[in-house]
């Protein structure tokens, strides 16, 4: 019985290490000062896919999708897109978790955006842009951007 035991052991043992482990997720968390129209550096590789700079800009002039979104008040709005530089080498297209959020000097949350992305096969150096509006009063008492950055295999 006992040996029986410490085969099934083995085996069992043998048996994990041969199950393919999931490749590796490239994760970013970092905080900045926060300040728009402003790149900031991340320059993170993990395999094929380098996340190099991230930036909140504002949209000034241009009428995009999030003034549709919300079409009234606008003097109390402004509206704004958060752009990310990577490159992804891979022969397959990513998807990125983009978590970007504005803390007041208490490290509350003001606002935030969150949604999936692409990152495209055999990229180099490209641009993802995503719109959306806050609150101007907000902005003003934005002091740290957190950004959260999740890219799976």
């Amino acid at each position: 019985m006992r040996r029986s035991i410490s085969y099934l052991f083995v085996f069992l043992m043998l048996g994990a290490a041969l199950i393919p482990t999931p490749a590796q997720a490239l994760e970013v968390v970092k905080t900045f000062d926060f300040s728009l129209d402003q790149w900031q550096e991340l320059e993170t590789t993990e395999g094929t896919v380098t996340l190099h700079r991230i930036r909140l800009v504002r949209n000034q002039g241009r009428i995009t999708k999030a003034s549709f979104q919300r079409p009234y008040n606008q003097e109390y709005l402004e509206a704004l897109q958060i752009e990310l530089e990577y490159t992804n080498e891979d022969s397959k297209s990513k998807e990125i978790r983009v978590e970007v959020e504005w803390l007041d000097a208490e490290g509350e949350v003001i606002d935030g955006f969150g949604a999936n992305e692409d990152l495209r096969k055999k990229s180099a150096r490209r641009k993802i842009s995503t719109s959306l509006s806050t609150a101007r009063y907000g902005l003003s008492k934005a002091e740290t951007m957190k950004v959260r950055l999740l890219v799976e295999d």
